[in-house]
């Protein structure tokens, strides 16, 4: 783990899943209120998303998402992305 956290690889796919992970709830908050998202769940949405984006990043450590190398990806990855991602 220590040599990962090392790579610069590792920071890029992690800024790029943090960024993935708040589009993706930005746009379920869109697709919720139909394209108008009032100011009372703006602010919800602003209050949640550091905590929201936290808990995602640890679920996907947790499950080794960013422990191999994706060129050896296999069905157990797959399966630990599907877990991961619930």
């Amino acid at each position: 783990m220590r040599n990962i956290i090392r790579s610069k690889d590792f920071y890029l796919i992690l800024f790029a899943d943090a960024c993935l992970i708040v589009a993706a709830y930005f746009l379920a908050y869109l697709l919720r209120f139909e394209g108008e998202i009032p100011s009372g769940e703006w602010m919800n949405f602003k209050n949640t998303v550091p905590y929201f984006l936290a808990l995602k990043l640890i679920i996907f450590m947790a499950f080794g998402l960013y422990g191999g190398m994706w060129r050896y990806t296999s069905l157990v990855d797959l399966l630990n992305v599907l877990k991961g991602t619930r």
